[in-house]
């Protein structure tokens, strides 16, 4: 809770607010509303997958470890953020995903909301970040190397390859 207060703090001109059953049709359409990414997904993905995602942790993590939160700016989702606490490894966080909307893709609105998150992580005291990317994400690989994350792995993830990522903080 303490890196999710950091960084709201940080979000000053955004709402940071917190993806429930309740507002869970946002997220939805922002996933729906990015087409390119969708398009490298073997399935499509359904209000009920959204709604899975809530809950969805590790087998080793608690759901209060998993933060899942839509950034708005007057009532307007732009992006996304879900990420675990402590998982692989105590001192990291895990994105699950960072997802934009895409009118602004490639505008600075992604590095100008990571850039605080990742600040804030390192000032909570994690020492790494880690994530993946698809490989075939060409616009999504560039974002995170471009924020310092580099490549550690490919993985097959439901049958799409899939680069781990980490950065050290």
């Amino acid at each position: 809770m303490k890196l999710l207060d950091a960084y709201r703090k940080q979000l000053n001109a955004y709402s940071l607010i917190k993806v429930t059953a309740d507002n869970i049709k946002d997220a939805y359409l922002l996933i729906k509303g990015n087409t390119e990414f969708l398009s490298l997904q073997n399935e499509e993905t359904t209000l009920e997958d959204c709604l899975a995602d809530i809950e969805s942790v590790p087998p080793t993590k608690k759901l209060e470890d998993k933060y899942y939160y839509g950034i708005y700016k007057n009532d307007k989702l732009l992006a996304l953020v879900d990420y675990i606490e402590g998982y692989p490894t105590p001192s990291t966080i895990y994105l699950g995903f960072f997802i934009l909307d895409p009118s602004y893709h490639e505008k600075g609105l992604g590095t100008s909301l990571m850039e605080p998150f990742i600040k804030e992580a390192q000032g909570c005291g994690f020492k790494s970040m880690e994530l993946g990317c698809y490989v075939d994400n060409k616009k999504g690989y560039r974002f995170w190397t471009k924020l310092g994350f580099k490549e550690i792995d490919i993985v097959d993830v439901s049958g799409i390859q899939t680069a781990k990522m980490k950065k050290e903080l």
